[in-house]
């Protein structure tokens, strides 16, 4: 996941289960009430290609506002002999135009990838809003 201004500490994780794998708020975002930012969740490989969703814990829905792009890459040679190429899938969920509510500071901001017959993965962002009028509890 990116963002206009963003902190992080790379994070893997693995999951034999059924749950969801899901990994700790390393990321931060940071954020001001009443500003739009750029928030994106970029995925490598998937075949099928993957569902991305970009949603908040508490329950706000950021997808149906974000813009989905799918990206095929070949790269020549690639270390594979002459005359092969990698094919490289990649997918990306963003959105230019997130505008974060006072009520969202300290929450998280999750991206959640899912292919057909896989548990999903879920990599989780915190959010640091600064609040200008903040009623916040």
């Amino acid at each position: 996941m990116t963002s206009d201004k963003m902190s992080s500490v790379s994070q893997s994780s693995s999951s034999s289960s059924s749950s969801p794998s899901s990994s700790a708020a390393s990321l931060v975002i940071y954020a001001v009430e009443g500003r739009t930012c750029s928030v994106t969740c970029s995925v490598l490989g998937g075949s099928p290609p993957p569902n991305i969703e970009l949603v908040i814990d508490g329950g706000r829905d950021l997808t149906p506002s974000t813009t989905l792009t799918r990206r095929l890459t070949v790269v020549p040679g690639a270390g594979l002999g002459l005359g092969f190429r990698r094919l490289v899938f990649s997918s990306e969920r963003s959105s230019v135009d997130y505008r974060p509510w006072p009520v969202e500071d300290a929450h998280t901001l999750q991206c959640v990838v899912s292919v057909p017959g896989l548990a999903p993965r879920v990599l989780s962002a915190l959010l640091d809003i600064n609040c200008k009028y903040c009623a916040c509890v």
